[in-house]
């Protein structure tokens, strides 16, 4: 993505490609650092299931090794039904589900009581860059998830 961010932005300004290149490679360098340093962090907690309130996170369970079970609203937009909010805490008991992630948007009625019933502990993830204040740019952004996400992982077994 940031070749082709890159090559629209020297189209437009050739003079600054040079400009263009290296801050696209200076991004790059900071992102694998950052990275290494997120995975080294989630390393401990890959395989851990995870129930997630909104299908917003499959990349980002994928990225650092998580498993999604399940997910609270099973159509995009629509409150969980009265059958799911049932059902689904004895199904994160039997799959061993410590973490619901939920988002700034989210119910926080429905997700407390399906972290209540299912013994799990309900974190908070921020889907975009200035959808907290702390998260100001991307970088930022992965650094609360990360941070917010250990958190709760840590000490659950």
């Amino acid at each position: 993505m940031t070749g082709d961010i890159e090559a629209a932005l020297a189209r437009l300004r050739p003079a600054d490609s040079a400009v263009f290149e290296e801050n696209r490679r200076r991004f790059l360098a900071r992102l694998d650092e950052r990275l290494a340093d997120w995975q080294r962090r989630m390393a401990p907690y890959k395989g851990r299931r995870v129930v997630t309130v909104h299908d917003t996170w499959p990349y980002f369970c994928r990225r650092f090794g998580l498993v999604v079970v399940a997910t609270v609203e099973t159509t995009p937009g629509l409150p969980p039904t009265p059958t799911t909010l049932a059902s689904l805490p004895q199904r994160m008991k039997e799959a061993g589900v410590k973490v619901v992630i939920a988002e700034p948007s989210s119910n926080e009625s429905v997700v407390r009581q399906i972290a209540d019933r299912s013994g799990a502990r309900a974190v908070t993830l921020v889907p975009s860059v200035g959808g907290d204040p702390a998260a100001g740019d991307y970088f930022e952004l992965f650094e609360v998830n990360i941070t917010r996400l250990t958190a709760a992982l840590a000490g659950m077994s």
